[in-house]
């Protein structure tokens, strides 16, 4: 099951309870307690290698609208840019798409901005976000391509 966090219940107070399972997002398997509790990046999402890798990989999807790619290049550069080989933990992932917000989301085109909408979506989807959490970016995210379109 999809990890849901609680608003107003910090992250790293987050411990499984005996009804729910946390599991790797890659590997599917299921996470101990230390991991879920720890600063550490188990699936290695926040290594460099492995980015520097997905973003090779971008320009070559057939199935996806160039807005897509040119979001994601946008979005994981600022990973690289901003963290270095520090892992992006659930924590974390708020402060860094409130900041991607602020500062490049005016600077995109409106495919882009729609993009950072969905992925806000599945970062709520996925517990990275509270309800709360992927409110105000939405909001902000809303104000932004009004803006934009005015």
């Amino acid at each position: 099951p999809k990890r849901k966090r609680q608003a107003g219940r910090p992250a790293a107070s987050l411990a499984p309870s005996p009804d729910q399972a946390f599991h790797h997002s890659r590997t599917g398997q299921r996470m101990t307690k230390e991991e879920i509790l720890s600063n550490k990046d188990s699936d290695d999402e926040g290594d460099t290698n492995y980015l520097n890798y997905l973003m090779t990989k971008l320009d070559g999807l057939t199935m996806v609208r160039s807005e897509e790619i040119r979001f994601m290049k946008k979005w994981n550069g600022m990973i690289l840019g901003d963290r270095g080989l520090q892992p992006v933990c659930d924590k974390d992932v708020f402060g860094l798409a409130e900041t991607f917000q602020r500062e490049v989301l005016p600077n995109l085109g409106r495919g882009e901005r729609e993009c950072f909408v969905q992925h806000v979506m599945v970062l709520w989807d996925y517990g990275a976000l509270t309800k709360a959490e992927a409110r105000k970016l939405l909001d902000a995210a809303t104000a932004t391509q009004a803006t934009a379109a005015a």
